[in-house]
């Protein structure tokens, strides 16, 4: 089984946060919001979109603002180390539309996400040629089952990309989202929080997802999750570091290389 994160890290440089990831046997591109604030999760998606950023607590119009690439403080110094498959995490469409609260242009500004997205899978194909896994960060999606086909539709378009050809895409969720949600989705791996499911319920979809679920025995904070792994492939912790300590870290790492 094959260990990876999820998304943020709580490091304040870069070279401690390189040599944590690569610690693991598919490092993952980190975010990290303590370094730089526009690493944030919503705070890093508004950022590469033209004419409009986050502020924390609310959409911002800015007119001047153009499109760029997804950010990532460590990019450089992680490409120029990789040499195997490797995996990176945004945010999800669903969780870009809850900041929008109902923005009368959302679907222009989902499309002009989507193609920032491919656009930045596109340069690292530049700087890596290697496979990797690609997963959307969807935190909100059991809120928002009922938006389920503008998930479906996002993912379509993304996984249907040649700029992807050579990536799995997968999604991974820190509430409790039904299985039928998942089964529709269609997707190779799906990160979710066990500590979340009864125990015959993570049977049943252990049953029903097979090696495309993550095995998660650790939580964020490196308290260990009561699940016996099945199918699974990959592991990771239950949800992203941003907020743990140090110690939580180095207790995330003993579980999952163990």
């Amino acid at each position: 089984m094959k260990s990876f994160l999820i998304g943020s890290l709580p490091f304040e440089s870069v070279e401690e946060a390189i040599d944590y990831v690569f610690s693991f046997d598919v490092p993952t591109l980190p975010n990290l919001p303590q370094l730089y604030e526009d690493e944030f999760m919503l705070n890093q998606a508004f950022e590469c979109l033209e004419g409009y950023s986050f502020t924390g607590a609310a959409v911002k119009v800015d007119s001047q603002k153009k499109s760029s690439l997804l950010s990532f403080s460590a990019k450089s110094e992680f490409f120029e180390r990789l040499g195997s498959t490797y995996k990176w995490q945004a945010c999800g469409p669903l969780t870009l539309l809850s900041a929008l609260d109902h923005h009368t242009k959302s679907e222009e500004i989902l499309d002009n996400y989507l193609d920032q997205l491919i656009a930045t899978q596109k340069e690292f194909n530049i700087l890596s040629s290697d496979p990797f896994l690609f997963l959307l960060d969807e935190p909100v999606l059991a809120f928002c089952e009922d938006n389920i086909d503008v998930l479906k539709r996002f993912i379509s378009k993304l996984k249907s990309s040649s700029t992807l050809k050579l990536g799995r895409v997968g999604i991974h969720a820190c509430s409790k989202v039904s299985l039928s949600t998942l089964q529709t989705l269609g997707l190779e791996l799906y990160a979710l929080d066990p500590s979340l499911y009864s125990s015959d319920e993570m049977k049943e979809l252990q049953k029903s997802l097979g090696s495309r679920l993550v095995y998660t025995p650790v939580s964020s904070k490196g308290a260990e999750i009561n699940y016996r792994p099945h199918e699974e492939e990959y592991s990771a912790p239950s949800c992203g570091g941003a907020l743990s300590s140090k110690m939580e870290m180095d207790n995330i790492k003993k579980i999952l290389r163990s």
